[in-house]
């Protein structure tokens, strides 16, 4: 079917590698997982697929606000990944 192709994306989403304050995430029903910093769609993707998350197009307001208290991160951080069918 041609138009579910048309409207098919990949969605990615990067998180931290490190548990949240467990206390708040056990109030707010997260179970300690942390909100993705970085979100992006690319839409009608063909694998093996590459893309790049950049900062600050694709943070997310969580990841701005981590971003904005680590006075360490830099605005032009690019992460790569390859996805293999």
């Amino acid at each position: 079917d041609q138009s579910s192709t048309s409207s098919a994306a990949l969605y990615v989403t990067c998180r931290p590698d490190k548990p949240d304050n467990v206390p708040a995430a056990i109030l707010s029903g997260t179970r300690g997982k942390p909100p993705p910093v970085l979100a992006a769609r690319f839409e009608n993707p063909t694998f093996p697929y590459e893309f790049e998350l950049l900062i600050p197009q694709n943070l997310t307001p969580e990841g701005a606000t981590v971003t904005s208290m680590d006075q360490s991160t830099s605005s032009t951080t690019t992460t790569s990944l390859s996805l293999v069918d």
